[in-house]
């Protein structure tokens, strides 16, 4: 594959933000105001952060395309898209020269490892995280030919899309088993409540003093350990192996349950449950970290960690801070909340689900690491012009040929000609398997040069829609609802791209005849409405379907509405009858 090199100011300039006075930014959209884009709008997109500031030229803006990089602190270097609006002074846009530079090339690129090592190192030497221009101009980057560049783009966004899916059905994991605990203890509050502390009682931690921290020893359990709901590996401090001895008090081994008990006020890092690993075979336990010990054989530590993470229980301990901006809450806090028991057999019956269900995770977790491995190993080959992907089909969009008698339907007739050819080449279906063999990085050609292989550029590598049944035995079981066959069929059905007017119409009617036939459930139908018009080459944005939803529910008189579910304690929709004059 024919490359040359770059440098990469020289092919992309960049063009830092502006910052209006705080004082003149407002929360709600008025008429001749933009939206004014910070790094958090883009990484916290689930919470109610917008703000709007007076249109001027002043202002530096972005489309919703554009490629955006964190310029400071802790988002140094992180690549941002997909908003529209004016962006601030920590935010930086990159303008590739589009004559030579692709720009989903340049996003991937900038998404890279390669890049990303790059950048985390010249803002790791500044007192304050941080780069400029300058210091992009020490980059250089390969450039192939712009279709080769497309290919790798599309290698690259394939494999993304892959560890995407795969980070999704894990969450949906942890979310089935927060399901199956209420739907197995939904009534726990209701009648013969006792507090926790007749059940569990429990050990705060030690005030180890910093200075006799060593290199290496036995690893600390501290809040940044635990305040996650994970366990988290990276925040270890260590002591001599002879505190064991002399603190043993303190000993924390796998599978023991700890609680954070400071956090920050406002914020859900404390209160959090997580069970201790075994990367290392014992670890002391630090002050302000508890571990929760069942004093009877009557509660089952699976059940305590979920418990702790019904919203009903958390508030309450939420509620139980003392402070004003450091969140504490105490040992009496916990063992107070009172709940009405379960009998020991159904929860030992939730754990062997819980048991069954971890196993799967693992499964995905081995596999989201290999995939992640692979990507890492495909760009930085990719961008150092190591890779050929010459043999990675292009199906270029033609708006018209050269015929100056074509139509749009002459188009469409050939395009959907073009999918069928390439369906019909296909003899193995791809499957979401717990092997990352959808993208092939091993294979060799005569030359002895690595390539990858796709039939063409809509060649789709689905991952299966999986659900996990927990049957009466409390076995997990895969359950497929279409055959690869019937996915295939469906995923290369062809369709033009249609402009936004168009979108909302059909989002707005289908949004509509979903909710009256199914109440609530919203997010279930955001995923089936992104993933068939995705698949069929529409290009739409999720966080405008978000925002079209939100417009609707603006509305004087909106043919939908919110309402709080008190049984599951969450936002749901529903159809609003309105009345016709």
């Amino acid at each position: 594959m024919d490359v040359t090199k770059f440098k990469l100011t020289n092919v992309c300039d960049f063009q830092g933000g502006s910052q209006p006075p705080k004082k003149e930014w407002i929360k709600t959209p008025k008429e001749g105001y933009v939206r004014m884009l910070q790094i958090r709008d883009f990484t916290q997109r689930d919470k109610d952060n917008i703000e709007y500031v007076k249109d001027s030229k002043k202002l530096k803006k972005c489309k919703s395309d554009d490629v955006l990089i964190g310029r400071y602190g802790a988002s140094v270097g992180k690549i941002l898209t997909g908003l529209e609006g004016a962006y601030n002074v920590a935010i930086m846009k990159a303008i590739p020269n589009e004559k030579v530079l692709n720009k989903q090339y340049l996003l991937t690129l900038l998404r890279g490892p390669v890049f990303q090592n790059f950048i985390q190192n010249i803002g790791g030497r500044a007192a304050q995280a941080g780069f400029n221009k300058e210091d992009l101009s020490k980059y250089y980057l390969s450039l192939p030919s712009l279709d080769n560049q497309k290919r790798i783009a599309k290698v690259l966004s394939d494999c993304e899309a892959l560890i995407t899916k795969r980070k999704e059905s894990i969450a949906h994991l942890d979310e089935l088993l927060k399901s199956t605990f209420l739907e197995m203890f939904g009534g726990i509050f209701d009648d013969n409540l006792e507090p926790l502390s007749n059940y569990l009682k429990v050990q705060q931690g030690y005030a180890f003093k910093s200075k006799d921290f060593v290199e290496n020893g036995v690893p600390v359990i501290k809040i940044g350990t635990v305040n996650k709901g994970n366990f988290d590996l990276t925040s270890f401090s260590f002591l001599p192996n002879s505190y064991l001895d002399t603190h043993n008090r303190f000993k924390i081994t796998a599978g023991d349950l700890m609680i954070s008990m400071t956090g920050t006020v406002g914020k859900e890092d404390y209160g959090n449950t997580c069970f201790a690993t075994n990367e290392y075979e014992s670890y002391l336990l630090n002050q302000r970290v508890g571990k929760l010990i069942p004093i009877k054989n009557k509660i089952n530590l699976y059940f305590l960690h979920y418990l702790f993470q019904i919203p009903r229980v958390k508030s309450t301990l939420i509620k139980a801070n003392r402070g004003v901006r450091q969140a504490n809450i105490s040992s009496t806090d916990i063992t107070g909340i009172k709940i009405s028991i379960p009998l020991i057999a159904q929860q030992n019956e939730f754990a062997h689900i819980v048991e069954q269900v971890e196993n799967i995770k693992q499964l995905y977790q081995i596999h989201l690491q290999e995939l992640e491995n692979l990507y890492g190993s495909l760009s930085q080959k990719a961008f150092k012009g190591e890779l050929d992907v010459s043999k990675v089909g292009l199906l270029e969009t033609r708006m018209f040929s050269s015929d100056p008698d074509e139509t749009p339907e002459d188009f469409k007739a050939w395009a959907e000609e073009q999918l069928k050819e390439e369906v019909e080449d296909i003899k193995t279906p791809v499957s979401d398997s717990l092997e990352p063999s959808v993208i092939e990085d091993s294979k060799q050609d005569n030359k002895g040069e690595d390539f990858l292989h796709f039939d063409g550029e809509n060649d789709y590598l689905p991952i299966s829609e999986e659900q996990i049944d927990i049957n009466k035995d409390g076995n997990s079981e895969f359950l497929k609802s279409e055959s690869n066959e019937e996915r295939i069929s469906n995923d290369f059905i062809s369709a033009p791209k249609i402009e936004d007017e168009e979108l909302r119409k059909i989002y707005r009617e289908k949004l509509v005849e979903f909710v009256k036939n199914q109440e609530g459930n919203f997010s279930k139908f955001l995923d089936d409405f992104y993933y068939r018009y995705k698949n069929r080459s529409i290009e739409i944005d999720y966080e405008l379907l978000k925002q079209e939803l939100f417009e609707i529910l603006g509305e004087k008189n909106p043919e939908i509405k919110q309402w709080f579910n008190q049984q599951s304690e969450q936002l749901e929709f529903k159809f609003n009858e309105i009345k016709k004059s």
